[in-house]
């Protein structure tokens, strides 16, 4: 295989490319850039469907503690 002058080039930017940053912001989304250096949505996921029952201070201490 004959690599020319371009295609190293090409490599060598790529390579640079791939070194630099990993997440973009592009109108006021977060996107991160994947092993093809595609920009990929980073979607958040939502927790606030999630519900969580306490009944004490001690219950409250040992969420903290497994989640802080």
């Amino acid at each position: 295989m004959d690599m020319t002058t371009e295609t190293i080039e090409k490599i060598q930017e790529l390579s640079l490319e791939a070194a630099g940053e990993k997440i973009q912001i592009v109108d006021g989304q977060n996107y991160y850039i994947d092993g093809d250096g595609d920009l990929c949505l980073i979607v958040p996921k939502d927790l606030s469907d999630e519900s969580i029952g306490l009944r004490t201070l001690t219950g409250l201490i040992a969420l903290v503690k497994k989640y802080g």
